[in-house]
C-alpha cells in the first residue's frame, strides 16, 4: 500500500515539473527546474535499492537542495539589483519593498498560468519566477544604461 502512495506522490511531482518544463519551452539543462526533473528520474531509475522511507527523504532532500539553490541564486542577485539600482537611478532601493513586490508578482503569475496545478512545488517555482523576474529587471536596468551612454 505504502508503495502506491510513494509512486503516486513521485508521479504527481515529475509530472508538475514536466507540465512547467512543456509550457515554458525549457530546454537549457542549466535551468533549475530542468535540472530539478533530471535529478528526480535519476533518484528513481537508481541501480542503488531504496527503503521506501530512503526513497522519500531522498526526494524531499531533493527539493529542499533545489530551494535552497534558488535562494541563494536570488540573494545574489539582490545584491547585484541593489547596486545597479543605485548606480542607474542614484536612489538605494527599499529592498524589503521590493522583495514584497517581486514576490506578489510571482504568486500572480503561478496562479495565472498554473492555478493548483503545481501544489507540490509551488514553494520552488516561486523561488524560480522571482530569479527569472530579478534576471529581467538587472538587464533592463543594464539596457537603459547602455542607451543612455549611446544617446550622450
Amino acid at each position: 500500500m505504502k508503495t502506491m502512495s510513494i509512486d503516486l506522490h513521485y508521479n504527481k511531482i515529475k509530472n508538475q515539473l514536466e507540465t512547467v518544463v512543456q509550457t515554458e519551452k525549457i530546454i537549457d539543462s542549466t535551468n533549475p527546474i530542468y535540472m530539478l526533473l533530471t535529478d528526480l528520474k535519476i533518484i528513481r531509475n537508481s541501480p542503488v535499492v531504496l527503503s521506501e522511507d530512503g526513497f522519500l527523504e531522498r526526494l524531499n532532500l531533493l527539493l529542499a537542495d533545489m530551494y535552497k539553490i534558488l535562494v541563494l541564486r536570488c540573494e545574489t542577485l539582490w545584491a547585484e539589483y541593489r547596486e545597479e539600482y543605485y548606480h542607474h537611478f542614484r536612489k538605494n532601493l527599499n529592498l524589503k519593498q521590493e522583495k514584497e513586490k517581486f514576490l506578489i508578482a510571482a504568486e500572480r503569475q503561478l496562479a495565472e498560468n498554473y492555478g493548483d496545478r503545481l501544489a507540490d512545488i509551488d514553494f520552488i517555482y516561486i523561488q524560480y519566477l522571482i530569479y527569472k523576474l530579478l534576471t529581467n529587471e538587472i538587464q533592463e536596468i543594464s539596457r537603459r544604461k547602455i542607451q543612455a551612454i549611446n544617446f550622450s
